[in-house]
């Protein structure tokens, strides 16, 4: 029971990391892309088209990553159950060192 404990708080980090990436993107690029759409033209300059762009590609590849790991923590614990707890906390940590040391930046 307590490794069922362990193994759920730690794919809930895993979850979070996943949603705090997706709302960077929704308060970061959706203005931007929202308000030129309802001018029909680009507002913003090249610069920030460029800028935007990138932020779209990384957060994206970002929150597949992140979704990518879930699914291997899934198998993982589904298929060795003794070995989840170990591998499951090794997963949740390379996705927060991922999330935190570079999509953090961006937030300022």
């Amino acid at each position: 029971m307590i490794v069922k404990c362990i193994i759920l708080l730690q794919a809930n980090d895993i979850l979070k990391n996943n949603t705090d990436d997706d709302s960077v993107e929704l308060i970061k690029a959706v203005p931007l892309t929202m308000t030129s759409a309802w001018a029909h033209r680009w507002l913003w300059g090249d610069a920030t088209a460029a800028f935007e762009g990138f932020l779209v590609y990384f957060l994206g590849l970002s929150s597949m990553y992140i979704l990518m790991a879930i699914a291997v923590d899934r198998y993982i614990a589904i298929s060795k159950p003794l070995l989840g707890a170990k591998i499951t906390k090794r997963m949740a940590v390379v996705s927060c060192c991922e999330l935190k040391t570079v999509v953090r930046p961006m937030l300022v």
